[in-house]
């Protein structure tokens, strides 16, 4: 039901097709065919889009837009050069500047404004996310051979390297880490400024921006007591009502100390009903929640939200995902494009508002939907998996007061059973 266009290219002439477009080829006659990335002017904040959503892995954004960058630089610091050059020498006639340079000069600016985007983003990244390391070779330096770059009449062009995509990669949305963009941005604007002073016979020293640094206050405040044991990754970064609750929340035992560990109480979490209290682990933390749902298999992907801390990471079944589309209208995920790494749109709450995020992991097994409520309007609504499970306490303890601060010991629950059986009690402990 596609709509199709057939055209005939001949020789000499260029079909320019945006990306992702579905297309098939087929040689009338013996011929040589060259085909290649094309950047410009006109489609530099769809790239930018492109490059937060991450929907062309096959492209390295990062390193086409640093190329850009540094090419442009190079190009007009030629001209203030030759500019210089002249006044120095006596010569007050400046030639004018050619049409191409100033579709560089104009390309550099729009690059600038997307460069800083980029360097706000890493900032709130690695303080929500911590200091992410990138996935690419020699230590983030650019990658060789990532292809020239271009700037035909304020064009600009990338061969597009061989595609790199991390199987099973726990890194953000973005690959924004690669380079160091605070430097570019100071570059590109002592550039423009020696561009702007060129007719000058001394340039005025440049200041560099300042922008003052974003911190994470509640790590300040509390240490590493919001960090993950395990990553060091920090678990909340803002002053919300669920962060300050998750910090009232005692510390999560070893698994060691709970009675999860036992055949007993493995049993029943696998005989778990809706309506069951238990306590789970939070982040770091545990904290008592109700049963809403169980399902033997169900098809999950841990997804970690854009800008927002560990804290909220969760697992979602597969109906809850939408892959992001420019044009707002978000469409469902087929489950086998669902893997590690793709960016997609999380529906969450009665509302079903939209929280772009990207996949960690993806699981099929059995999970529990829980509710936790911390306050009349703090709680937590998640599906989880046993892992996530420390102790149980179902309604019929609670009847026969067995119970401690509402939950069981392994050895009652024993103790308990050894008594209904004694009794020939065909009543059972789920």
């Amino acid at each position: 039901q596609a709509r199709i266009w057939k055209t005939v290219v001949k020789p000499g002439e260029i079909l320019l097709m945006p990306h992702g477009t579905y297309h098939q080829c087929r040689n009338t006659s013996p011929c040589l065919s060259y085909s290649r990335f094309h950047l410009d002017t006109l489609n530099l904040l769809p790239f930018l889009q492109s490059m937060i959503d991450g929907d062309a892995p096959e492209l390295e954004h990062d390193d086409l837009i640093w190329n850009a960058s540094s090419e442009l630089i190079k190009r007009v610091d030629k001209v203030v050069d030759e500019t210089q050059g002249l006044i120095k020498t006596g010569k007050t006639n400046i030639p004018r500047l050619n049409e191409d340079c100033v579709r560089s000069v104009n390309t550099l600016r729009s690059l600038r404004n997307i460069v800083r985007e980029i360097c706000r983003r890493v900032s709130v990244r690695n303080i929500v996310k911590g200091n992410v390391k990138s996935s690419k070779a020699n230590d983030g330096k650019t990658t060789a051979n990532t292809g020239e770059v271009l700037m035909s009449e304020g064009t600009l062009s990338s061969d597009v390297p061989a595609i790199n995509v991390a199987n099973g990669s726990t890194s953000h949305i973005g690959n924004f880490n690669s380079h160091d963009w605070d430097m570019l941005v100071d570059d590109i604007d002592l550039c423009l400024h020696e561009f702007r002073f060129r007719r000058l016979g001394k340039i005025p020293i440049f200041r560099k921006r300042r922008v003052k640094a974003l911190q994470n206050a509640l790590n300040s405040s509390f240490g590493d007591d919001v960090k993950n044991d395990k990553a060091s990754v920090p678990v909340i970064a803002y002053k919300t009502e669920l962060e300050l609750a998750y910090l009232s929340l005692p510390k999560a035992l070893n698994p060691k100390e709970h009675t999860s560990t036992s055949l007993g109480t493995k049993e029943m979490i696998d005989e778990l009903e809706v309506g069951d209290k238990i306590l789970i682990k939070f982040g770091e933390r545990q904290t008592k929640a109700n049963v809403l749902d169980v399902v033997a298999d169900l098809p999950c992907a841990y997804v970690s939200f854009e800008d927002y801390p560990s804290l909220y990471d969760e697992l979602l079944p597969y109906a809850m995902l939408r892959l992001p589309n420019a044009g707002g209208i978000n469409s469902e995920v087929p489950p086998d494009r669902i893997k590690a790494g793709l960016v997609v749109i999380a529906l969450l709450g009665e509302k079903r508002e939209e929280y772009r995020g990207v996949v960690q992991y993806i699981t099929c097994q059995k999970m529990t939907r829980i509710v936790a409520k911390f306050s009349t309007q703090c709680k937590i609504d998640r599906w989880i998996s046993t892992d996530y499970i420390l102790e149980t306490a179902s309604e019929e303890k609670k009847q026969d007061g067995m119970k401690k601060d509402g939950y069981l010991s392994t050895k009652d629950q024993w103790r308990v059973r050894a008594e209904m059986q004694w009794k020939g009690s065909e009543e059972s402990i789920s």
